[in-house]
């Protein structure tokens, strides 16, 4: 009699995976039942973008799971997942603060469960443990400024306050926004509250590639959905500003100096993310979905794909047509610089040198194709499609979220934040002789964090 293989027991104990979607797409589908006249959820063009993100990065991690989990604890794993899922859902959908701090903390609950879910490891108790010690602490500050908002206008529901927050005073609209970017940057692992994120190696690969696809995009929902309470606290809006230009910075160096693949793309997600907010603080609400649509589906393939990963000795030599791309874009931001500072309405080619850096950010992380001439033509080929994606990007997110802040700084100076972020990317273009020119001090604090203490 022949014996059944254990990875084929495996699979077939494990029929909670397939249910997941279904789980999610019912609880959609009750909520349209129940709620018929939108007092507890809403669907516009930010909630489908952001739902659909969620689920269509969860399916992909459902059928990866299926086998990347089949030595594990499946129906604990999956059990967490459909509950991470759904409160991430709930308050994706809710126009009801009260479902929204219901399904914003449960979400935090169930990460926390699922990057301590290898039981018996000690390393992986304590990331878990610091996770919920985070988001508990900025879930409180969320909890405090919906309070103040709703106590303010006296309704619940999300779409009045958000209607009516030019009315209020100065120092309670900067103190509730300060309150809920509190917690945003604590879901998008922005400095100082990047530890946790930088700590959850020990999560398995799924539940990573879902937390920095996903999960990490929670922040940057909050603000777009409360983004008329930021342009009724200017304070708040710089800060997020130079938050998020400090942050980038930050996890660039540490995608730089970690020689693991899973903690240097951590380092790039505390980088994306802050750049990110960074986009939120300036009032180009657009330009700040699409960034976190584009980075999640890229992330998350990023993150299935590590296990066949194998770190190879950084390239030394700079490839010519990507260099040449950004050079382009350094001399458009450049002239649009210099035309600002001449001319206030001379236009800035912003745009298109948005588009153009975005997508050498993204080519940089693509494997490399082998011979001279293959390259050079795939290379050019690779970032003129990429131009073309970001920009079709760019306008479907202005069509889903047809709204843009009052500008918080003026054209020069965004256009030189810009140049200079450029001008870093062509420092960081060598990444190991980039680490050699970091100061020692530097080095060793990048490359420790997110470490856990025993």
């Amino acid at each position: 009699m022949r014996s059944t293989p254990a990875s084929a027991k495996a699979e077939k104990q494990s029929p909670a995976q397939p249910l997941l979607i279904l789980a999610v797409l019912f609880f959609l589908a009750v909520m349209t039942v129940v709620d018929h006249g939108g007092a507890l959820f809403t669907l516009d063009g930010l909630t489908a973008a952001m739902a659909g993100l969620v689920l269509l990065v969860s399916a992909s991690i459902v059928t990866y799971s299926r086998r990347h989990m089949r030595a594990s604890d499946a129906s604990r794993y999956f059990g967490n997942m459909v509950g991470l899922l759904m409160a991430a859902t709930a308050f994706l959908t809710a126009n009801h603060v009260a479902v929204f701090v219901a399904g914003w903390v449960a979400s935090g609950v169930f990460l926390a469960r699922l990057i301590g879910h290898v039981q018996g490891w000690s390393s992986a108790r304590q990331s878990a443990r610091l996770a919920a010690n985070c988001f508990m602490l900025t879930d409180a500050a969320l909890v405090l400024g919906l309070g103040l908002l709703s106590w303010r206008f006296g309704t619940a529901s999300i779409t009045d306050i958000v209607s009516r927050v030019s009315q209020m005073p100065s120092f309670s609209a900067e103190l509730a926004a300060a309150l809920l970017a509190t917690a945003a940057l604590a879901r998008c692992a922005i400095p100082p509250l990047s530890r946790w994120l930088l700590a959850s190696m020990t999560a398995p690969t799924p539940v990573s590639a879902l937390m920095h696809a996903g999960m990490v995009n929670a922040g940057g929902f909050l603000l777009l959905r409360f983004a008329p309470l930021l342009e009724a606290a200017p304070i708040v809006r710089l800060s997020l500003v130079a938050i998020g230009a400090v942050g980038a910075l930050y996890g660039i160096g540490v995608m730089i100096v970690r020689p693991d693949i899973k903690r240097s793309l951590a380092g790039s997600t505390v980088s994306q993310m802050s750049f990110m907010i960074l986009t939120c603080g300036l009032g180009a609400y657009a330009a700040a979905l699409w960034h976190i649509v584009a980075h999640g589906l890229f992330k998350a393939w990023l993150f299935l794909g590590t296990g066949m990963t194998i770190r190879a000795p950084q390239v030394e030599r700079v490839r010519p047509p990507v260099l040449a791309a950004l050079g382009v874009s350094i001399f458009l931001l450049g002239a649009g610089f210099a035309a600002g500072v001449v001319d206030p309405q001379a236009p800035a080619f912003l745009p298109m040198a948005f588009a153009l850096t975005t997508a050498i950010f993204t080519f940089l992380t693509l494997p490399q194709s082998s011979g001279r001439t293959t390259q050079m033509v795939g290379t050019g080929a690779m970032v003129t499609m990429l131009i073309a994606v970001h920009m079709l990007g760019l306008y479907a997110a202005e069509s889903l979220y047809q709204r843009s802040g009052p500008p918080i700084l003026p054209a020069s100076a965004q256009l030189l934040l810009a140049l200079l972020f450029s001008l870093a990317l062509l420092w960081q273009f060598r990444p190991s002789a980039a680490a050699r020119q970091l100061p020692r001090w530097l080095y060793v604090r990048l490359l420790n964090a997110g470490a856990i203490r025993a």
